[in-house]
């Protein structure tokens, strides 16, 4: 009897081990105890251990063998699902990796686990759209309040150079309204090149103010481009129009071209660089502000560590707008600005952002009227809750304020905006 307990063969690593290894990051630790404890292999945990462990150093085909397991043993584990499609996106499988994603997508898994299946089924609409045709859209609603649709100023008595004291009349003064928003939109990839993408899109968005109707507001966009990447490098060039309707009559045009190019080191930074160059063509007497425009820009994201993802960004621009009149240079300007922005991702599929923004516009030339150089600073500050609700719907709540300040007091303006938003876009 002793003899034959010594010549049976110890049991190797348990289930509760490799789960224990795993959740301190020792995902090596685990693979190789599995790997040396080939008789447990068949035990619904400990395949699932097995697995994970084997997708997170890179084996997965192993990992994929030992999930389809506990599949075939319980199809209703939805976190064994997602672990195999992670494998399956690992292998590069994109379509069957999208298939068990939506699968488990399906039956409203925890927050928790809804958050990874987005990302990945993001990732993969990325991946695809490198050698098949994409298309997505979405539409989206809002209302809620703006302080100030016309940037009036505050107070009707305001002192100008060359006039002196002046009285504003009611156009130019502040009234706030009540906002409905409604914007839809669709875009669409498919392969132009080997590691080349061709894209297009398109969008029209219209505001309305119960208040103000003469600042009712319809835009119709649209662009076009290539776009790649290769590894930690990628670039993108494309052509853009907008129409503008600013109290049911034409506004103005504005087309362009954009290039820009993006480097990402590692996991949590990515770099970017942009140039644009376009025009602004307004329609009736708006038509002398007509102006060809160049921008530049640099911005810099970096994803912080902790489990609510907390995301960085900063970015810097600048341009100039150049009136086409060779009289009416007081409405060419040179622009500057910066923007701050952070963001966190609580469990719950909640997006918590905030950002400030600053831009300063200094004109060239006095203004032919006033006989002075208009010099504007504008500040704006923003904070956003979102929440993802549903597959591809989701609810966002949105303050923003913002301060123009000039050395002419009539470009001198406050503003506030509070909207609720409700978007659904296709997967």
């Amino acid at each position: 009897m002793v003899a034959c307990l010594v010549a049976a063969p110890a049991l190797g690593a348990t289930a509760v081990e490799l789960r224990a290894l795993l959740a301190s990051g020792k995902a090596e630790e685990a693979y190789r105890a599995g790997r040396a404890s080939p008789e447990r292999l068949g035990e619904p945990a400990f395949d699932y251990a097995f697995g994970v462990a084997a997708i997170e150093v890179g084996k997965a085909a192993e990992g994929v063998l030992a999930l389809e397991r506990v599949l075939l043993a319980d199809p209703d584990d939805d976190e064994a699902r997602v672990a195999l499609a992670r494998g399956y996106f690992n292998l590069g499988e994109d379509a069957r990796a999208r298939e068990e994603f939506e699968t488990a997508a399906a039956h409203h898994p925890p927050a928790a686990l809804a958050g990874v299946i987005e990302e990945y089924l993001a990732a993969i609409r990325v991946r695809v759209a490198k050698y098949e045709p994409t298309a997505m859209a979405y539409v989206m609603l809002g209302g809620g309040h703006d302080s100030n649709p016309r940037a009036g100023v505050d107070n009707p008595e305001i002192t100008l150079p060359v006039f002196g004291s002046v009285t504003v009349v009611d156009s130019g003064l502040r009234v706030g309204s009540r906002a409905a928003e409604a914007s839809a939109g669709l875009r669409a990839t498919t392969p132009f090149a080997p590691g080349v993408t061709a894209f297009a899109a398109a969008s029209a968005d219209a505001s309305r103010y119960a208040a103000v109707g003469e600042f009712d507001q319809a835009l119709f966009a649209g662009t076009a481009g290539l776009a790649s990447r290769r590894g930690a490098w990628g670039w993108r060039a494309a052509a853009s129009g907008s129409y503008q309707r600013l109290g049911g009559v034409p506004y103005r045009r504005v087309h362009g071209f954009a290039v820009d190019g993006s480097w990402q080191p590692g996991a949590r930074d990515a770099f970017s660089a942009g140039l644009q160059r376009g025009r602004f063509a307004y329609d009736g007497a708006n038509a002398v502000r007509d102006a060809d425009f160049t921008s530049a820009s640099l911005a810099w994201k970096h994803l912080l560590a902790g489990a609510w993802r907390p995301e960085l960004e900063v970015a810097i621009n600048g341009g100039r707008e150049e009136n086409r009149l060779a009289d009416r240079q007081d409405l060419s300007r040179r622009l500057r600005g910066a923007r701050l922005a952070a963001a966190i991702s609580p469990p719950g599929r909640w997006t918590l952002s905030t950002g400030a923004s600053w831009l300063a516009s200094d004109y060239l030339e006095p203004d032919l009227v006033l006989q002075a150089t208009r010099e504007d600073r504008y500040a704006v500050v923003e904070f956003a809750v979102e929440w993802r609700f549903a597959p591809g719907l989701a609810a966002r709540a949105e303050f923003s304020a913002a301060r123009n300040r000039s050395n002419l007091e009539l470009y001198e303006y406050d503003r506030r905006t509070a909207m609720l938003r409700l978007r659904y876009e296709t997967r």
